[in-house]
């Protein structure tokens, strides 16, 4: 049986998995599999912002600044809204409401 295609739908529950299970190691190799393949922001910021998650959740947050400043600035507003959503969660405390 072939393994199955590794894309945009694919990957974001496969991540998801790993950052439930706190696997940074799986994290890691999701992440060098997503920027061999360039889909880190194709064809939509969703990767990156479950890698974001995941490196949150797995306490690695020099990786996931890493990919929170590789987001690019067209998709500023989400960027922010991550920023704020991912400390306030890694702080322990609620994101402020608009």
């Amino acid at each position: 049986m072939a393994s199955p295609q590794l894309d945009y739908l694919v990957l974001p529950p496969t991540i998801k998995t790993a950052a439930a299970l706190r696997d940074t190691r799986s994290a890691h190799a999701i992440h060098d599999t997503v920027l061999r393949r360039g889909l880190l922001h194709r064809p939509s910021p969703i990767i990156a912002n479950t890698l974001l998650t995941a490196y949150t959740r797995c306490d690695n947050l020099a990786t996931a600044l890493a990919v929170f400043n590789s987001i690019s600035n067209s998709a500023h507003d989400t960027r922010d809204a991550l920023g704020v959503v991912h400390l306030s969660s890694y702080a322990g405390t609620s994101p402020p409401t608009r």
